[in-house]
C-alpha cells in the first residue's frame, strides 16, 4: 500500500468497510 487513494482520506469509513475490516 505505498499510494492512498483520495476515498480514503476523504471517507476512510468507507474504504474500511469495503477492505472488510
Amino acid at each position: 500500500m505505498t499510494e492512498i487513494p483520495a476515498s480514503f482520506l476523504l471517507n476512510p469509513k468507507e474504504v474500511f468497510e469495503a477492505l472488510g475490516v
